[in-house]
């Protein structure tokens, strides 16, 4: 499989950078390894009791598994899309590439004073480092994307906002 972020610019004047989601493969991982003993164990729940005795947990079952398959699914294959086109910025949640909805949309015209810099986070004694898009005038600035890794960061840089940042 390709891991590989892009940015490119098609035929049609649409440029687009591709952000692969932090959480990468480890929760994938782990949802994997809890499916499977959700699977045992609902099999040998069925081979003690019949169905209509456990029916409930049958059903609570199947919640379960449908989010832990999501997350399954979101942490292997979802992607943040952010395309330049039509005179707007839109940022759009993908999964395998294909557009699931538009998140956010800003004109063009709007981006000035674009600055990406670094947020710390802490976690039960640890720092972890992200980064935030925001843009506007000093005091009233929005943001246009946050708790970026940096490598999300560097590709945005590099890709559709290059030509939108300032340079203190």
């Amino acid at each position: 499989m390709n891991m590989v972020q892009s940015s490119e610019t098609s035929p049609q004047e649409v440029e687009k950078t591709v952000l692969r989601h932090p959480e990468g493969i480890q929760p994938g991982i782990i949802c994997a390894v809890v499916l499977a003993l959700m699977v045992e164990f609902l099999v040998s729940t069925l081979r003690e009791h019949h169905i209509s005795e456990v029916v409930s947990l049958v059903a609570l079952w199947g919640i379960v598994f449908v989010a832990i398959s999501a997350v399954l699914v979101w942490s292997v294959a979802g992607t943040t899309i952010v395309q330049k086109r039509l005179g707007r910025l839109t940022m759009s949640l993908a999964l395998w590439g294909v557009l699931l909805w538009e998140v956010k949309s800003v004109p063009l015209t709007d981006l000035s004073n674009v600055v990406v810099r670094e947020r710390v986070y802490g976690y039960k004694g640890k720092r972890i480092p992200r980064y935030e898009v925001v843009f506007g005038r000093a005091g009233e600035e929005r943001e246009l994307m946050g708790f970026l890794t940096k490598r999300n960061a560097d590709l945005l840089v590099n890709g559709v906002l290059r030509e939108f940042l300032s340079h203190d």
